[in-house]
Parts: C-alpha cells; structure tokens; sequence
C-alpha cells in the first residue's frame, strides 16, 4: 500500500516512517523539514513543503491509498501564545488538503489527535473516548475542531477516518527541549548537567506512551477495515515527581529540582482508557515505562551534541 504520512519527518512520524517501512508499505513523506535526528531513506519518497500548498499536496497525494495525519506547528504550551496562527496552520490547513485528497480519490485519513489535551479532568479513573471533552488550551480547541470536521467529511463524502488521541508520547528523537514532552526534556537536560524545572507540586499525573507504541498502532489502523476514535495510551498514570525519580534511577545522575507556579492549563490527572483500540486492532502497548525512559536515555547519551539545537 502506498501511504502518505504528513509530518513524516517529525519526532512521531519518523518512527512511523520506520514502522511502515520495516512492513514493507510504499511510504511518501510530506515534511516542511527534516529530521535532524533520523537520516532521509532511499526507498521513501520525499516532498518538502506545507500540505495547504495545491501543488505539493497534488504531488504528495499521486498514487497514495491513505493519508496519516500527523502534522503540527503547536504545542500545549506554545498554542496560547498566538491562538490566530495556531487556528491558520494547523486548522485551515486542513481543508485545501481535505479538497486534493476528494480530487485523487483518497478515501482514507489517519489522524493523530490529542488524548491528553482534549478530556476534562477526570481524577475518579481512566477517560475514555465517550467521557466529556473539556480542552483547556488552543492546542487542544484546534485538535478537537480538526476531529469535528475529519466527521463532517466523513459524513458527506464517505472518507474513512481514523482519529488516534495518544497519550503525553516520548521516546528517541525527542530533541526540542522545554517545549513539548517532560521525560525528553528530563533527559536532555540531565545529560547536559541542568537544573529540572517543574510547574507546581510535582503530583500531576499523566499517562506516558513510548513513541514506537504509536506508530505500530498507526500501521494497525492502516491495515484495519475499522473506523472510529481510539485512545493510544498505557492507562497507567504516573506523576511528575514519580518521573523525576525514575530518571534518577535510570540515569544514575543527581540534579537540582526547579519548582515553579503551577499552571492553569495543567489539569491535575489525565490517564487513557484504551480498551477499544485494543479490541478492535488488538494492541496493547510493548515497552513500559522503565523500559522506555533507559531507552530514550541512552539514545540521548549518543546525541547529546544535537540537543539544544
């Protein structure tokens, strides 16, 4: 199957472009830049640019049988800054793309969401995807208006769409530090002897989804006749304080804890039930959270160099 995967080149779409390789599917890239982390393979086809641009879509979509979606120039943390141009790039983006895919007869979408930004606080347990939806940030305002459309498409032209909501995702090739991803930016900073700065007391509780979990539940969604939207996460909740002690144990380094006022943004629990993409695409998650943390460490001991770019 020829796949295009917008965002291929990013932290999740390059373990995705890796995952779709290794399985043999014909995989094109559509990227504003590469990987700095992850070298360009000869048997992926490269477009560089945005997916709003006609002619590149037209480009990237010749051939291609489904489009996974993972594309984005916003975090939680970073949305709120400037709501207008998070609404611009990651939200009406999307119809020029919806547009040239009707226009090639692509039928399929995968899209990856947010299940950490999107569910209002639920401290009693898991959230689930039928639980009430409450996003506190533009970033989440925008994930969720971009599922409410995907289901308008759905609807009136008969796309077949997959909506993914991951978990706080982590694992190698996490390399923008502070910004998005607390076990990358732990890491790279302990590897580069820097202080830990944290948001509040330490015990908001999030669930953690190794990178290479996602991107095998993509290929499943992909091969799947399925539709839906599905949770992606380890339905374990873990704090911050608990994730600063397994990066000490792990990395076997001592370091100074900054703590800052906590954030209004910040919902004190956020944990996923992911039954139903386990019964319908038979996943589970592979790597636990010990597993992945000295993972990912030792992938940021080998490129340590490359951190604060």
């Amino acid at each position: 199957m020829r796949v295009l995967l917008i965002g291929g080149a990013g932290f999740v779409g390059s373990h995705v472009t890796d995952r779709f390789r290794a399985a043999d599917h014909d995989v094109v890239v559509l990227a504003r830049s590469p990987n700095r982390f992850n070298p360009s393979h000869d048997d992926v086809t490269y477009h560089s640019g945005d997916m709003a641009d006609v002619e590149t879509c037209d480009q990237a979509l010749s051939g291609v049988s489904c489009v996974i979606h993972m594309a984005g120039s916003t975090v939680p943390g970073t949305s709120d800054q400037d709501p207008e141009a998070d609404i611009r790039n990651n939200l009406l983006s999307l119809f020029p793309l919806l547009k040239r895919m009707r226009h090639h007869h692509v039928r399929k979408m995968v899209y990856l969401s947010s299940g950490g930004a999107i569910y209002q606080d639920k401290r009693g347990g898991p959230s689930s995807e039928a639980d009430p939806l409450g996003p506190l940030t533009s970033y989440g305002v925008v994930k969720l208006a971009v599922e409410n459309y995907l289901q308008i498409e759905a609807r009136r032209h008969g796309l077949n769409t997959v909506i993914l909501r991951p978990s706080n995702l982590y694992g190698p090739r996490q390399g923008r530090v502070g910004v998005q991803g607390l076990i990358g930016t732990l890491l790279w900073r302990v590897a580069h002897n820097q202080p830990i700065e944290i948001w509040g007391d330490g015990e908001i509780r999030r669930d953690y989804l190794h990178v290479r979990d996602i991107a095998e539940l993509c290929l499943r969604t992909v091969e799947a006749q399925e539709t839906g939207i599905f949770n992606a996460g380890s339905g374990l909740s873990h704090s911050v304080s608990d994730i600063i002690a397994k990066v000490r144990r792990i990395s076997g380094r001592n370091f100074d804890v900054i703590r800052k006022p906590a954030r209004a943004a910040d919902i004190k629990t956020n944990v996923l039930c992911c039954a139903a993409a386990r019964e319908v695409f038979h996943w589970t998650p592979a790597i636990d959270l010990d597993e992945g943390i000295a993972d990912t460490w030792n992938w940021v001991l080998g490129n340590s160099r490359a951190a604060l770019i």
